[in-house]
């Protein structure tokens, strides 16, 4: 009789364990999202507000949020890499940029993933299948991103534009230094990272720096497919090219310059691309340059701000000529290499041209947009530096009735390894 007993009450506790790892609508109240402090925000605390948010909008239920470094709670949901063993156990598999992993494992749901995109995505899927009652004991899927697109606009933004630089290390093996960090920069890496940044936006135009023929080749490979093409391939290579979609816009005009003399063109890498194009959805024209000017500090090369000007008051002349002839909004974007503090910068805002960031409307980024990456390493570098003192520099002229709604810059931890650059993306209402 006792052992019978005895038997009962360990299938019951048994049965009472198993069912306790499953997530359901009634034990959700009792979970906190706990994140990596030691994580760049976007991987860290920004995921978890993410799913926080997700979860209350699918379930009603607004759950705590906690770093790792606090005391572990009997129930608790994972988001990237901390310092649970769980976690650990996740992150054993090599993760590309863009892959994720879930797992409920006992009372710890984990979710694991390659960077900030790839959590969000994963985040939504939980969300979802907790409103939906699909997270049993067994509960474990895996995915990516890759090839999709992830930034819907703002509904009355009809013209997205995205401004990098690619840092051209075209045809070279990967470095030392990089061997010995675990990472890759040859262009066959980095080239589906760039056309996946492109798909996850999917601008309408794009001003391109330090773009080689490899690079173009890899990328256009992922990208033609939904209609991106180049405005203009002369003989040898344009170094900044200006790529757009011809399903959403037409190209009017286009024109490629190097800088002159060679001395300030470094190879004939430094120069501008511009194209005039007319809107398909509404008819309206606008105008995009993109631009490299002269890299080297005064310190470095006596003459380098003065060259920097002279650029610039190029290209604000030829902005000038064709707004005589299209009257429409200039957009002119590019590295730039100085601040705006500097001779060549002070040539556009002297003119009428105004940084995008000061001119959005909604969200305008504050970030610097620039962090080291080269033959010997990358490092994120975010530091306290304003847009003030960034190279990039995005300008509308000329914007008659347009208006920015949001300047971004795009700082996921992907882009860290890909340029020492993180692209901008700017959404117009046109």
């Amino acid at each position: 009789m006792k052992r019978t007993i005895l038997s009962l009450l360990c299938a019951l506790f048994l049965s009472w364990g198993t069912q306790a790892q499953a997530l359901t609508s009634n034990s959700l109240k009792s979970y906190t999202i706990v994140y990596s402090l030691g994580a760049e925000d976007e991987e860290g605390i920004e995921a978890a507000q993410y799913l926080q948010k997700a979860i209350e909008a699918q379930c009603g239920v607004r759950l705590d949020i906690q770093s790792d470094e606090k005391k572990a709670k009997a129930r608790e949901i994972l988001i990237g890499h901390t310092l649970r063993k769980e976690s650990h156990q996740a992150y054993n598999t090599a993760f590309g940029p863009f892959d994720y992993q879930v797992k409920l494992t006992g009372k710890r749901l984990v979710c694991a993933g390659g960077g900030a995109w790839a959590l969000k995505k994963a985040g939504e899927r939980i969300a979802a299948d907790l409103a939906g009652g699909k997270i049993g004991k067994k509960y474990e899927f895996a995915g990516s991103v890759q090839g999709e697109f992830l930034f819907p606009r703002e509904e009355k933004v009809n013209l997205r534009i995205l401004a990098s630089n690619v840092w051209d290390f075209s045809n070279k093996p990967n470095p030392e230094a990089w061997e010995k960090m675990g990472a890759n920069c040859t262009d066959s890496v980095r080239a589906p990272q760039f056309a996946q940044l492109i798909r996850a936006y999917m601008p309408d135009v794009i001003g391109f720096q330090e773009f080689s023929r490899e690079m173009t080749a890899l990328v256009e490979k992922d990208v033609a497919q939904y209609g991106y093409k180049e405005t203009f391939v002369p003989e040898g290579n344009n170094d900044t090219p200006i790529w757009y979609n011809e399903n959403t816009v037409e190209l009017i005009e286009t024109q490629y310059v190097r800088f002159v003399p060679a001395l300030w063109s470094n190879g004939g890498s430094k120069g501008y691309s511009y194209g005039v194009f007319r809107h398909k959805g509404n008819g309206k024209t606008f105008i995009l340059f993109t631009t490299h000017l002269w890299w080297k500090s005064e310190k470095v090369q006596a003459g380098s701000n003065t060259a920097r000007a002279a650029q610039a008051h190029q290209i604000v002349a030829h902005c000038e000529y064709l707004k005589a002839q299209y009257d429409c909004p200039i957009f002119v974007v590019g590295d730039m290499n100085c601040t705006e503090k500097s001779k060549g910068i002070r040539m556009f805002l002297d003119n009428g041209f105004t940084p995008c960031y000061q001119a959005a409307s909604g969200f305008s980024d504050p970030h610097n947009g620039h962090h080291r990456c080269n033959k010997n390493g990358f490092g994120r570098d975010r530091g306290n530096r304003t847009r003030a003192e960034a190279i990039d520099h995005c300008f509308i002229y000329n914007g008659k009735e347009s208006q920015i709604r949001h300047f971004i810059c795009e700082m996921s931890a992907f882009t860290v390894k890909i340029t020492d650059h993180y692209p901008n993306i700017i959404d117009v209402i046109l």
